[in-house]
C-alpha cells in the first residue's frame, strides 16, 4: 500500500533543498512535485534512512504540492517519518 508521509504546498520563490526519510523497516520512497515523480530511492536492511539532495536548490512552482509517499511491503508493521528542508 503506497501512504503518503508528509505534503507541503509550495509558496512563492519555494525551492527544494533536501528531504531526509525514514523508518521502521525496509520501503522505497517517492517524492512528487505538482504529482510528478521527480525521485525515488529504496531502503535495505543496513540503511533503513536515506537523503535526497537537490544541490542547488530545485526550484518549486507557487502552488505545487510536494509530497512523499512510502511503499513498505514487508509482513512486519512499519514506522515511517520525513523532513523537508526548502528555502524560500
Amino acid at each position: 500500500i503506497t501512504t503518503q508521509i508528509v505534503s507541503y504546498m509550495a509558496t512563492n520563490n519555494t525551492k527544494l533543498l533536501s528531504i531526509d526519510v525514514g523508518g521502521t523497516n525496509v520501503a522505497s520512497y517517492s517524492i512528487y512535485i505538482g504529482g510528478v515523480l521527480c525521485a525515488k530511492k529504496y531502503t535495505f536492511f543496513q540503511m533503513l534512512n536515506e537523503t535526497f539532495r537537490f544541490a542547488d536548490g530545485m526550484t518549486v512552482n507557487d502552488g505545487d504540492m510536494i509530497s512523499v509517499e512510502v511503499v513498505h511491503n514487508r509482513p512486519d508493521p512499519g514506522d515511517f517519518n520525513c523532513n523537508i528542508l526548502i528555502l524560500n
